[in-house]
């Protein structure tokens, strides 16, 4: 490697650790902040919850830093003249572009590709695991203060609580289409963590459980904790398993379809055939379909959206280089708007919208690909401009 490229790549490896480490531990804050708040965590859990939040704020801070660490660079390069003069040495821009830019970006986008695949898999996990954990001592800590605690099918309030002992709880739990009311003199919260549900042990007694209502003098529930359990959504599969989530979503789709196909045919050769019009079963076989196939959009687009958004740091060099470039005598903060502006203006727009409309069947999943392609064009127009110069 010559000692101008060896430059060059010095300086954006400076830039770019440097920045990465300060808009992180931004990021980091904010993110940490917001999911405590949500979550009414702790100072122990919220240190806890710092490696799993990570790679999170690193997926969304790699492609940003990428671009800041290009501008700043080589538009600092292009307005001291180095680039002129390099140049008129002989060398090919191609050599101090390609090199010290280019190849290390097209493994840093590896690297944020890897980066949102443990974001949304491990780290996601990690974070739901750590609420649960939490989840008891959560729970008190707002009895205590808000004399309530409320999840999406539970509801508690309390009159006190005194050593861990709920004082007058009334309880309303939702059990599938039943609604279970409790009221009791006394209540204590234990959380299972290997079944994920959270325990309520009452004394002394009465529950109401579908217009019935009976007195008990000890009695346990079992909460299900489904809303923090999200790991059958697309966007929390891990990469290696999406292809086998792939195709449990097609036998799942054939299964429904051979379901339907037969109970017509039962219906057809027993003479039933006001079953063959029954509007109930074909809009529940229909409604249980389109769900399935919108799961199954969504497993389909989402190797090719992680894939993007890491590449995302190279696309967003290839352009960021020359414009930085024809910039030279901008401030490097106003050097990176520049850059960054047609980022803002068309690359998020362009995969907003081709993500909704995959999401929906309406657009192949490749197409999540177009915003990358259009800044590689756009990228690679402008540098060869340059290289002709």
């Amino acid at each position: 490697m010559r000692i101008l490229t060896r430059y060059i790549f010095l300086e954006l490896a400076k830039n770019f650790l440097t920045t990465l480490t300060t808009l992180t531990v931004m990021i980091l804050v904010v993110i940490i902040a917001q999911q405590g708040y949500k979550e009414g965590l702790g100072l122990t859990q919220i240190l806890r919850l710092i490696p799993y939040v990570l790679p999170d704020a690193l997926r969304f801070t790699l492609p940003a830093t990428a671009l800041f660490a290009v501008s700043r660079t080589y538009g600092q390069l292009s307005s001291d003249n180095e680039i002129i003069a390099m140049k008129s040495l002989g060398m090919n821009p191609w050599e101090f572009i390609f090199w010290p830019a280019i190849v290390p970006m097209f493994f840093l986008s590896l690297t944020a590709v890897w980066m949102n695949d443990l974001a949304v898999s491990w780290g996601r996990q990690g974070v739901q695991q750590v609420v649960i954990n939490s989840i008891e001592d959560i729970a008190y800590s707002r009895l205590n203060t808000q004399k309530s605690f409320i999840t999406s099918n539970f509801t508690i309030t309390v009159k006190s609580v005194i050593d861990r002992r709920l004082q007058l709880p009334a309880i309303t739990l939702h059990n599938g289409d039943d609604l279970i009311t409790v009221t009791a003199r006394e209540a204590q919260l234990d959380m299972d963590t290997e079944t994920g549900e959270l325990v309520v042990s009452m004394r002394n007694g009465k529950a109401t459980v579908g217009g019935v209502s009976y007195h008990f003098d000890q009695e346990e529930r079992r909460v299900p904790l489904h809303h923090l359990d999200r790991s059958d959504m697309p966007s929390h599969i891990a990469l290696r398993n999406l292809q086998h989530e792939e195709t449990l979503c097609n036998e799942k789709m054939s299964e429904m379809e051979s379901q339907l196909a037969i109970k017509q045919a039962i219906a057809a050769s027993t003479g039933y055939y006001h079953e063959l019009t029954n509007r109930s079963l074909s809009s529940y076989y229909h409604y249980t379909r389109e769900a399935s196939l919108n799961h199954w959009y969504r497993v389909v687009i989402e190797p090719h959206r992680r894939w993007a958004n890491g590449f995302s740091c190279l696309c967003f060099v290839i352009v960021g280089i020359p414009l930085a470039i024809q910039f030279r005598n901008a401030g490097y903060l106003t050097s990176f708007f520049y850059c960054f502006l047609p980022v803002l203006a068309i690359y998020y727009p362009l995969v907003a919208l081709t993500v909704g409309q995959a999401k929906k069947g309406d657009f192949p999943a490749l197409t999540l690909w177009a915003g990358n392609l259009l800044f590689l064009a756009i990228g690679a127009y402008k540098i060869w401009g340059i290289i002709r110069r």
